[in-house]
């Protein structure tokens, strides 16, 4: 059932594994509104999760919505900030209504999530505007440092500057849900976000931001840049912990 209701400095210590989003070379942000209490995002789920085996330049990342919370199950991931964050989305598209489950893909185009052509033609649609503002993240002994690199000749859509958002996930859960349309289903997710922090504006100047390594959260982390007003990816890279 569809309701409508709408991330150079030498590693020292490595945590996890560096992977820097150099030009040309970042992934392709698949954003999952998605809810344990919705019986169509199953389905979603498993899409999205395929698309990202098949294709390793996609970071697909799940954010839970809390507006299926009253309806038989509170879904242990959702979260205020992801509602906001799809509701943003829907505002700028000119949309009054959110839905579960949706794509949005690279922060412009959108796809109903079950709907496997149509997150296909929003994944092709996406690489072939890409833009690509490099971003690294390292390590030092105590801070994970993020790089943002100025560009001389950049795309139009970032001429009015572009917000830094850090993202953090859990790679991998497996839920029972015991109510609401999902009642007696085990749901699998990947990527699951359990944190959103706005870093601050970046106006086209180099920058590092500096994250205290016991602040870290989670199996990994993403830096978002988007354009504003128009929340276009600009840059992306992700950073996760070595598999033990």
């Amino acid at each position: 059932m569809k309701r409508t209701v709408y991330s150079s400095v030498l590693s020292l210590l490595c945590l996890f594994t560096a992977q820097n989003a150099m030009a040309g070379d970042r992934p392709v942000i698949v954003e999952l509104y998605t809810s344990h209490g919705c019986s169509s995002c199953p389905a979603a789920d498993k899409i999205v999760r395929e698309f990202s085996q098949s294709d390793p330049d996609l970071l697909p990342l799940s954010f839970h919505v809390t507006y299926w919370d009253n309806m038989g199950w509170k879904d242990p991931y959702a979260m205020e900030a992801s509602t906001v964050r799809q509701r943003n989305y829907a505002q700028l598209s000119g949309r009054r209504n959110v839905f579960t489950p949706q794509v949005v893909v690279d922060g412009l185009h959108s796809a109903v999530g079950n709907d496997h052509e149509d997150v296909n033609k929003a994944i092709r649609l996406a690489k072939t505007a890409m833009h690509t503002i490099p971003i690294s993240i390292t390590t030092t002994k105590y801070d994970m440092l993020i790089n943002i690199a100025k560009m001389e000749d950049g795309p139009t859509s970032m001429s009015s500057g572009a917000t830094v958002w850090l993202v953090y996930y859990n790679k991998y859960a497996m839920t029972p849900v015991n109510g609401g349309e999902n009642s007696g289903k085990t749901i699998e997710n990947i990527n699951n976000v359990i944190d959103i922090k706005r870093l601050g504006f970046w106006h086209n100047d180099a920058m590092t931001y500096h994250i205290p390594r016991n602040q870290l959260v989670g199996d990994g982390m993403a830096v978002i840049l988007q354009s504003s007003p128009q929340n276009q990816v600009l840059g992306a890279a992700m950073y996760e912990r070595p598999k033990s």
